[in-house]
């Protein structure tokens, strides 16, 4: 049984964000300035992807891009990304990673939270948006994109949970879907919602996994 909690929001606060890694990567002594979260990401789909986790960690937050981690168009991410992507379809929280993960057909990525404007997109092969290299950054716990609709993304970690942080553009149309993941992999699932801001419930995979999200202000309708 794994047990997982999740805390996401469109404002929340730099302070939250940023403390996990503490200093800056420019500060003298500090090892992370060489590390490159994008090593392995491309050649041969992509093994590893550059999101946001810890070393024994609960959560690996990523994005997933398209159309390597999509079913049926184009070649398979082992991790879910794929740098020579120019699509995501989302950013899931939970992930299997590197060669072997996950069903064949479709890399494994669980509880995927896809931001946008306008019309909400349900349906997997359109639920997608294109992103710029030149917009995409990562180091050891954090990932930032911004996309191309304009959102900001940002992602980061504890050891037992991730944060989400959305910035949509001025007087935009915002809407967040929450999907399960992976058809291949997600046998069952099912989700509550509590109160104006957050959500609860559970994915079957091969075995139970159980999430709690909170969003860092109310929405209009669910």
């Amino acid at each position: 049984m794994f047990c997982s909690r999740i805390f996401w929001g469109t404002m929340i606060p730099v302070a939250c964000t940023y403390t996990v890694f503490g200093k800056s990567p420019d500060a003298a002594g500090d090892q992370c300035a060489y590390v490159n979260p994008f090593i392995g990401t491309e050649g041969d789909h992509g093994h590893f992807h550059p999101g946001a986790y810890r070393p024994f960690g609960m959560v690996k937050l990523g994005p997933d891009t398209y159309p390597s981690s999509l079913i049926g168009d184009g070649s398979l991410a082992h991790s879910g990304y794929n740098y020579a992507d120019e699509y995501v379809r989302g950013f899931s929280h939970l992930r299997i990673e590197t060669s072997g993960g996950g069903a064949r057909y479709d890399r494994a990525w669980f509880l995927s939270v896809f931001p946008s404007i306008g019309d909400e997109e349900i349906e997997p092969e359109a639920k997608k948006t294109r992103f710029e290299k030149a917009d995409e950054a990562a180091s050891p716990g954090y990932y930032t994109v911004k996309l191309a609709n304009g959102i900001r993304v940002e992602l980061t970690v504890t050891q037992h949970a991730g944060f989400h942080k959305y910035t949509w553009p001025a007087s935009a149309t915002a809407h967040v879907i929450v999907d399960p993941g992976s058809r291949h992999m997600v046998r069952d699932s099912d989700m509550a919602i509590l109160g104006d801001s957050a959500f609860a419930g559970f994915l079957q995979t091969k075995g139970r996994q159980y999430f709690y999200g909170e969003f860092s202000r109310p929405w209009e309708s669910s």
